[in-house]
């Protein structure tokens, strides 16, 4: 497989193509002088622990940024911009986190978590951070490592991610 290649994914209903789903200049955030640079890879398993297969994407946002990622192999990475806490107009401080949906075949809709950034004051009283049981917040967490921040999506089993239901007001399961 090239890196070059450019996948479409099998999804139940289409067309999709990979090429309009991943227009070049999408898979990454530039990252303007001052700001802090985030370095980010991703590895996704299935149920089963394997690595997710061919055919997925992923897109990384938060409120000044996004980017679409094609799955290699259940992995992903990118650059972005470091994100910020963010103030609500009722005063709310939600933590420095990125929002991340899969689209994949076999999912009749995308699914959706959070990744939170470790160390940041913010998270004891984000609501979202809050919403989740305690013993499953650390699922969210991105972890450091030398070239950057990894975080681990498991989409079933033991110690499965908090998913968000993108159509409800930030249920979880």
């Amino acid at each position: 497989m090239s890196e070059d290649t450019v996948y479409t994914p099998t999804q139940t209903c289409g067309p999709l193509f990979g090429f309009a789903m991943l227009p070049k200049g999408i898979t990454e955030v530039p990252v303007p002088e001052g700001k802090r640079p985030l370095h980010l890879s991703i590895d996704i398993f299935d149920g089963e622990g394997n690595h997710l297969d061919y055919g997925a994407w992923v897109e990384l946002w938060d409120a000044t940024q996004a980017c679409r990622v094609r799955t290699l192999a259940g992995k992903i990475s990118t650059t972005m911009i470091w994100p910020e806490p963010r103030r609500l107009g009722d005063g709310t401080v939600l933590a420095p986190q990125i929002n991340v949906i899969l689209v994949t075949r076999g999912l009749a809709q995308p699914l959706a978590t959070k990744i939170f950034m470790p160390g940041t004051p913010e998270l004891a009283a984000d609501p979202i951070w809050n919403s989740v049981p305690e013993e499953r917040r650390h699922l969210m967490l991105a972890r450091p490592r030398d070239d950057g921040f990894h975080f681990v999506w498991k989409l079933q089993g033991e110690d499965e991610n908090p998913i968000f239901d993108l159509y409800q007001d930030n249920d979880h399961d």
